[in-house]
């Protein structure tokens, strides 16, 4: 037994008192659904979420390869190091 509810009506009974927080803390019981923002709010958070995974893949490959180069040349000597080597001239 279901009720077709006509366009700006929502599912709740109306006749049941509620307070402006609870209004306010739970608009989705008193609005409708309109498609011209869920759809496009929906694709902008599936091209975020597809924008973080293309970084965090590439910057795992880029910080391989700069892991890579640090192994292979030497250091450059800190402060310390130098301030020694001065020091002993």
């Amino acid at each position: 037994m279901s009720k077709d509810l006509g366009a700006g009506k929502s599912s709740t009974n109306n006749n049941i008192p509620t307070t402006r927080l609870f209004k306010i803390l739970n608009p989705e019981l008193f609005f409708s659904p309109k498609k011209i923002i869920y759809v496009p709010g929906t694709m902008i958070f599936a091209g975020i979420v597809g924008y973080f995974a293309y970084q965090s893949y590439f910057s795992t490959k880029d910080s391989n390869k700069s892991n890579e180069k640090n192994s292979v040349l030497a250091q450059k000597p800190s402060y310390l190091e130098k301030l020694e080597t001065l020091n002993n001239k």
